[in-house]
C-alpha cells in the first residue's frame, strides 16, 4: 500500500511538471508554493512511516520475537486502513515464524484467515508460514497436509517461500538431493525488511540439507554463512550451534 501511494505521488509529480512545462498550468508563485508544500508533507509522512516500519521489523532481525509481537499487534490495532491492517497481519505471521515462535505463528495464521476475508496473493504467504511453523515443531504430517493444500493454489511454483518450505520438508523427509538443489537456488531471496532473516533461514536449511546429504564440510561452511547473514536472528542463532 505504501509503495502504491509513493508511486501515485511520483506520477502526480511528473504530471504536474509536464503541465508546467507545456504551460497547461500557470507557474504562479502561489501554485508552486502549494505544490511544494504538498510534496514536503508527503515526504515527511513517508519518511516517518518508513522508519517506524523498519524499526518494527528490525526486531525480527535481532531475534526479539516477544517485542515484535507487541509492536506489530499495536500497528494492527492502531491503523484504520484495511489494506495496511491486512499487510501487518501477514507480517505478524511471518515475523513470528522467523523468530521461532511456532505456536504463536500458527495462532496468527488462524487469526489472519478469520479476519481477512479476501487474502488474494497473501494466501500463499500465509500457508508458507503454516508449513514453516509445523516444520519447526517437527509436525511433518501437518506440514505435509498444508503443503498439499498449497500445491493446489495458483502461483505455487513461482512462490519462493513455498518452494523453500517444500525443499526443507523434502530434506526432513529424507529426499536430501532434491532439497539441496532446490534450496541452492533460493539463497538470494528478497522481501523488503525481512531479506536478511529469510536469507539466513534458507542458508540454514541448505546447510542442514547438505550435511544430511553427506556434504559435511560444505554444510558447516553454509551454516557459518547463515549465522553471519543475521547473527542475532532465530535461524542465525541456530546456525551457530553444533550440528
Amino acid at each position: 500500500m505504501a509503495a502504491f501511494l509513493f508511486g501515485l505521488l511520483v506520477l502526480s509529480s511528473l504530471l504536474i511538471s509536464a503541465a508546467l512545462y507545456f504551460d497547461i498550468v500557470a507557474a504562479s508563485p502561489i501554485f508552486l508554493l502549494l505544490v511544494g508544500g504538498v510534496h514536503i508533507v508527503f515526504a515527511i509522512f513517508f519518511y516517518k512511516n518508513h522508519r517506524h516500519y523498519h524499526a518494527v521489523h528490525r526486531l525480527v532481525t535481532h531475534g526479539r520475537g516477544e517485542l515484535f509481537l507487541l509492536a506489530i499487534s499495536n500497528l494492527i490495532l492502531s491503523t484504520r486502513i484495511r489494506v495496511l491492517r491486512e499487510h501487518y497481519r501477514l507480517r505478524k505471521c511471518q515475523g513470528l515464524a522467523l523468530t521461532g515462535q511456532s505456536l504463536e505463528a500458527l495462532t496468527a495464521v488462524e487469526e489472519y484467515r478469520r479476519e481477512v476475508k479476501k487474502p488474494g496473493s497473501y494466501a500463499l504467504d500465509v500457508i508458507a508460514v503454516e508449513i514453516e511453523a509445523n516444520l519447526q515443531l517437527d509436525q511433518l504430517t501437518w506440514a505435509k497436509e498444508a503443503l498439499e493444500r498449497a500445491q493446489e493454489l495458483d502461483g505455487f511454483d513461482e512462490h519462493e517461500g513455498l518452494r523453500a518450505v517444500q525443499a526443507y520438508f523434502q530434506a526432513e523427509s529424507g529426499n536430501t538431493d532434491e532439497a539441496t538443489e532446490a534450496l541452492r537456488t533460493l539463497l538470494r531471496v528478497k522481501d523488503w525488511s525481512l531479506t536478511r532473516c529469510l536469507r539466513s533461514r534458507n542458508l540454514f536449511w541448505y546447510g542442514k540439507a547438505q550435511i544430511k546429504a553427506g556434504q559435511e564440510n560444505d554444510g558447516k561452511n553454509t551454516l557459518k554463512r547463515a549465522h553471519k547473514k543475521a547473527p542475532e536472528s532465530y535461524y542465525g542463532q541456530l546456525a551457530s550451534r553444533p550440528f
